[in-house]
């Protein structure tokens, strides 16, 4: 010691002890005041501690504690921290230096290094002030450094209050405020503002926690109860980043009484899905947990591989936290729980614990679906005993599988009891199985019947204790086409070997049999088949002697294996599979026929043949090496004759090499590739990337390749055939190809389109597929093409999206030349059209995008041309037409053509005077059509036209729809895109249309069909019909023929039928059972535009001194008739049945006439069969008039 004793003292190797801790200090100084200490009152200017050294030890119980005497509790302690207490102290400055603790504690030594400190401290009975200005150290056992360490403490009689505190060492932060309330009564307030800590922190204290990276945040308060420090209640927030685990947000709301604390409001929100609930934690009492979660999926945090939702709730109460003393029981429910694809609409778990032992109890369900339900009841004892029963009843097996997420299995009416006993890690299983039907739709597999017995000791054989049986039996079935009548399969199990004796399926007359023999030692498993036998479609395969295998380790040996098929065929095989390292088997194959597959390949087809052949297979499974010839010979296709096929492949590097493949057909029709190309398969890390650098060297050569004989290699709508013969020649590699394509076709056919030739020169590039020149012979016209079409071949991937990537480019480019006298393939393009007949030039080019091409050049010329219509009668002839492209419309630069009307039936003097009027005025030549417009191609599949028509004279004759006219007009125009309006003045010179009722569709006045797509029509004409139009009906009851004349208008609208207005004036002949009545006057009034208009005319006829006037009105398909008979002198006769009136008509007589003696009249018209025609046309014309449904009239039966 050493100073000044009034104001300064320094201290050297300064060291304090006490039974537990001591303190050691190098140098220790003090400036103070002697006077203020005398006066009660400390003042200390500073106080520094160089190197101090302190170890506290509280590594053993307090060995001075009096006998007998109880530790105070905390909150007491903290009671006694009143300022009254406490001395009048004042410190300007406290340094600390270089100081170093040490904190002995039962579980580890805590050691703080380097640690450096200056603050101010000011302490009275009335007042406390405390702030350090820094605080800095190592926390050297946890590898922590303190950057800084700060606060503010200060108090009076009433509360002591923390603020400002802020901690910062690396990785971690934390800011918070506290207060200490001393009045009225004793409590504390804590309220961590902030604190984020990263995960190697927690690591320092923590070295077992999971988790690896990410940090923990944390928020709340803490206040406890007045008076009662050990009572406090609060809230907790909570986030995190735990390596793949994301806790957004952890709420919950606390309370701690003397016996119990409550968690309530608990809200989680993680990747792992959400949760909420409560829980009650009592020592001393019951102890309650209550969870609601919803689809928490611990893969998405990666804690599993497969995706799991639970979605749910549980409950359950439970005493003691010992587990060999704990009792307790709840509920557990799950809904829509998934598992990867598979899932179950609602697990129900009623759970009991009983001193550790678990018990699942009734009602426990596992529910997949409607009619898919299982029950679970038993027992799990904490020693990991169970006793379990899993039973289900009538299973649904398409709902079960659905819910499995195996949908190609189905099936119905399944049950299972099992019974499930012994340890849990090596338990034995007693039950059945038994199925009435289960179905793969697959592969149309479907098996009922299907019966499971099972009883097996100690099925995982921990203890090679093992032993049991389970006997599997299948009534009938379908494999496929296989039908399966019946199978068995009796499996014993003895400790480490498994017989299966027997094995066999049979299938009506075909069979599977034989035995199987497997010993599981520890590195070794014994593989035996004795007498293994299958038969098939009366061909046999079988062993004649045994077939051994073993595997080791991760290797398959094939010790011997050898079967006879047919009566000369052989099938053998030897050698070994590893797994690990280098594998060799080899076999062959001799003299089998392969006729007996047909039935297996599950085709309608008859392949016959024989085959021989061999393989080898080296080198590592992962990337083996096989050569592989097969030959066939004498094959034929649905008694077909093919020829022979011989193949050369190898697969070397996870690459296909295909050395020769050779189709040679006997009736001089060959396919022959030849040439090399390694296919990447497999092996490779990028594999798609060495499929593109895979080298090519090919070339395919056909020879009179005929299509028709090879027709199972293909699918379309119609038959092909005709042969084709040409060339492939392809070089570079796979993703940078080059080659060129010489085809030609000869006598080709598709359906009943002919293409008598066709020959294309192609060239193939990266970049492009050109087509140098092409000709096509279609229906004996010829088309010349020539274009190209641009490729992505370097971009593309060998996947599914290969065609998708190599043309997504979709620009190209067609030029189509046409010189001919005829184009044939008219109706191809249009129905509505034959073909053009003349001298017809077409130039043209389409390019840009093939979603939405356009022409770009467009010349068409023809003359002297002749249009042949499907549904007209007469031609279109002398046509010339010209049209040019511009931009994108079809400019038409001519337009011409004629339709006269055949003027060779006129009579002599009409011709005569024809002649004679040429000779003196200029002839004006009838039939002439001209036009004018364009049509733009800017949509070609929806051309939009603007034409304008003029014709004079022109004859037009719809034999499909009865009508004949020839018509004039001077403004007929024809507009519009997806709807075609017609619109304009027609003058119909003249016109024959043949109306047939009972046929409706071919007349235009009675067609019902609606065009229910675009193009849609739209007419809006004004006909002016002149008296030269006939209208005539044939119908037995409806007969007339008219002349008609007037006005009408048509109109329609789109997908809507024409409607007509105006009226007709009628002249002409009506007919009553054959009876021509003359017109005296008539109309056709097109009253109502939707319906037939109404017919209304009086005729006239004279027969048997008698006059009959008739009325006809109603609709023109079915009017009513009426007759009036007046005698000679124009008195009306009282007949009005409609019998006598046709009687008179018909023979001069009154029905009842018609069996007395003036039948002599009709004697000879044929006797009783005459008469009942007679009397059938009377009835059926009666019915017109009188509207009745049926008129029976019987004759006498002398007459």
């Amino acid at each position: 010691i050493s100073g000044n004793l009034f104001g300064t003292i320094r201290i050297d190797s300064l060291e304090v002890r006490t039974p537990d801790h001591r303190l050691r200090c190098v140098r220790a100084e003090i400036d103070y005041s002697l006077l203020d200490v005398l006066k009660g009152r400390y003042r200390v200017g500073q106080l520094l501690l160089v190197e101090p050294a302190a170890v506290l030890d509280f590594s053993q119980p307090d060995s001075l504690a009096p006998p007998g005497s109880a530790a105070r509790p905390i909150d007491s302690l903290l009671a006694d921290l009143k300022l009254g207490n406490l001395p009048d102290v004042q410190i300007n400055r406290l340094l600390v230096q270089d100081g170093d603790i040490q904190v002995l504690t039962p579980q580890e030594t805590e050691q703080f290094q380097d640690l450096q400190l200056s603050l101010s401290a000011a302490v009275s009975p009335q007042h406390i002030d405390l702030q350090p200005q820094y605080l800095r150290g190592n926390w050297r056992n946890r590898d922590l450094k303190i950057d800084d360490l700060s606060f503010r403490l200060t108090g009076n009689q009433q509360r002591l209050t923390v603020n400002q505190v802020n901690a910062r060492i690396p990785g971690v932060y934390f800011a918070g405020k506290g207060e200490i309330e001393f009045e009225p009564a004793f409590r504390v307030l804590f309220f961590p503002d902030s604190l984020r800590t990263d995960l190697k922190v927690v690591h320092a204290f923590y070295p077992a926690f999971p988790f690896q990276s990410g940090y923990l945040t944390a928020g709340g308060h803490l206040m406890t109860e007045p008076g009662k420090l050990g009572e406090f209640r609060g809230s907790l927030k909570l986030g995190a980043e735990l390596d793949s685990l994301h806790i957004r947000s952890l709420r919950l709301d606390y309370r701690k009484t003397a016996d119990e604390l409550l968690l309530g409001d608990i809200a989680l929100r993680s990747n792992l899905g959400t949760c909420s609930g409560s829980a009650r934690i009592a020592p001393q009492g019951i102890n309650q947990v209550q969870l609601n979660f919803r689809e928490l999926d611990p893969s998405r945090a990666g804690l599993l591989q497969t995706p799991l939702s639970l979605s749910g709730r549980l409950n359950f109460n439970f005493r003691e936290w010992n587990i060999d003393q704990m009792e307790g029981e709840g509920r557990l429910e799950l809904f829509n729980l998934q598992l990867a694809d598979a899932r179950a609409e609602r697990v129900q778990l009623n759970l009991g614990l009983q001193q550790g032992d678990w018990e699942i109890r009734q009602p426990s369900t596992l529910r997949f679906g409607e009619g898919a339900l299982f029950t679970l009841a038993g027992h799990v004892s904490r020693d990991q005993n169970v006793d379990l029963r899993l039973t289900s009843e009538g299973t649904n097996l398409d709902t079960l599988m659905q819910r499995l997420a195996l949908s190609e299995l189905g099936g119905y009416n399944g049950s299972v009891d099992l019974h499930i006993t012994g340890p849990l890690r090596d338990p034995s299983v007693q039950g059945n199985i038994d199925i009435s039907q289960i179905t793969y739709r697959g592969e149309k597999v479907e098996l009922s019947g299907i019966s499971g017995k099972a009883d097996i000791a100690h099925v995982l054989n921990r203890s090679n204790t093992r032993f049991g049986s389970f006997d599997l039996t299948v009534g009938t079935g379908y494999f496929g086409n296989l039908f399966l009548t019946n199978g068995r399969v009796n499996l014993l199990f003895s400790q480490n070997r498994i017989v299966a004796n027997p094995f066999l399926f049979y299938s009506r007359e075909d069979s599977i049999t034989g035995r199987a023999y497997i010993s599981l030692q520890d590195s070794l498993t014994d593989i035996a088949l004795t007498n293994l036998e299958v038969f098939f479609d009366r061909y046999t395969v079988r062993s004649d002697s045994i077939i051994t295998a073993r595997w080791k380790a991760d290797t398959l040996f094939v010790d011997a294996f050898s079967m006879t098929a047919g009566d000369s065929g052989s099938i053998s095989s030897r050698g070994f599979l590893a797994f690990e390292g280098s594998s060799a088997l080899s076999g062959e194959i001799r003299n089998t026929r392969i006729d007996p597959f047909n039935e297996r390949l599950l085709w309608q087809h008859d392949l016959r043949g024989m085959l021989d052949g061999q393989w080898d297979l080296y080198g590592e499974l992962d990337n083996p090496e096989i050569d592989l010839q097969l030959f066939l010979k004498a094959l034929s296709f649905d008694n077909y004759p093919i020829g022979k096929i011989t193949s050369d492949l190898s697969l070397k590097d996870g690459g296909l090499q295909i050395n020769v493949f050779d189709l040679e057909s006997g009736k001089d029709s060959y396919l022959t590739v030849n040439g090399s190309m390694d296919i990447q398969l497999f092996g490779e890390e990028d594999a798609r990337k060495s499929l593109k650098d895979t080298p090519l060297n090919l070339n395919v050569v056909l020879g009179n390749f005929r299509l028709e004989d090879y027709g199972f290699l293909y699918q379309t709508q119609y038959p092909l055939s005709g042969s084709l013969t040409g060339r492939l020649d392809l070089a570079g590699t796979l993703g940078n190809p080059a080659g060129t394509l010489e085809i030609s076709g000869d006598s080709l056919r598709y359906g009943d389109y002919k293409f008598p030739y066709l020959s294309a020169v192609s060239r193939i590039a990266p970049e492009r597929l050109s087509l140098e020149q092409a000709t096509v012979n279609f229906l004996n016209t010829e088309v010349h093409l020539s274009g190209e079409k641009r490729l992505r071949w370097q971009e593309v991937e060998f996947d599914s999206s290969f065609a998708e990537r190599l043309l997504a480019d979709k620009n190209f480019r067609l030029s189509i030349e046409i010189d001919e006298d005829s184009l044939n393939f008219l109706n191809v393009l249009n129905p509505e059209l034959e073909s053009l007949i003349g001298d017809i030039r077409v130039s043209a080019e389409l390019a840009g995008d093939y979603d939405h091409p356009r022409f770009t050049r467009g010349n068409i010329q023809v003359v002297n041309g002749t249009l042949y219509l499907a549904k007209y009668e007469n031609a279109l002839s002398d046509i010339n037409f010209t049209g040019h492209l511009s931009g994108d419309s079809l400019l038409i630069d001519q337009m011409q053509a004629r339709s006269p009307r055949k003027t060779s039936g006129r009579s002599f003097l009409r011709r005569w005077f024809a002649k004679v009027q040429r000779w003196f005025f200029t002839p004006q030549e009838n039939g002439d059509i001209t036009g004018s417009g364009y049509v733009v191609l800017s949509e070609i599949d929806r051309p939009k036209l603007d034409l304008s028509i003029k014709m004079r004279d022109a004859y037009f004759n719809n034999f499909i729809e009865n009508v004949a006219i020839t018509a004039s007009s001077g403004n007929l125009r024809i507009q519009g895109r997806d709807t075609i309006a017609v619109t304009g003045d027609v003058l119909v010179k003249a016109g024959t249309v043949l109306i047939d009722f009972e046929e409706q569709e071919k007349n235009l006045l009675l067609a019902t069909d609606v065009r229910e797509s675009p193009p849609y029509l739209q007419y809006n004409l004004n006909l002016e019909i002149l008296p030269n139009f006939n209208i005539r009906s044939e119908d037995l009851l409806n007969s007339f023929d008219m002349q008609i004349a007037g006005n009408l208008r048509i109109l329609q609208e789109p997908k809507a039928l024409p409607e007509m207005y105006g009226v007709l004036e009628t002249s002409g002949k009506y007919y009553i059972q054959g009876q021509d009545f003359d017109i005296e006057s008539g109309r056709i009034n097109f009253a109502n535009p939707k319906e037939l208009p109404e017919l209304n005319l009086v005729a006239r006829k004279e027969r048997n001194n008698l006059i009959f006037n008739l009325n006809v009105r109603g609709k023109l398909d079915n009017p009513e008739k009426e007759i009036v008979i007046q005698d000679e002198n124009g008195q009306t006769l009282p007949y009005v049945d409609v019998k006598d009136q046709m009687a008179l008509l018909l023979f001069g007589v009154t029905f009842n006439d018609l069996g007395s003696g003036t039948a002599s009249r009709i004697a000879n018209t044929g006797g009783e069969a005459v008469t009942q025609i007679m009397i059938s046309r009377i009835e059926a014309e009666a019915r017109t008039f009188t509207g009745l449904d049926r008129i029976r009239l019987d004759t006498q039966e002398s007459f």
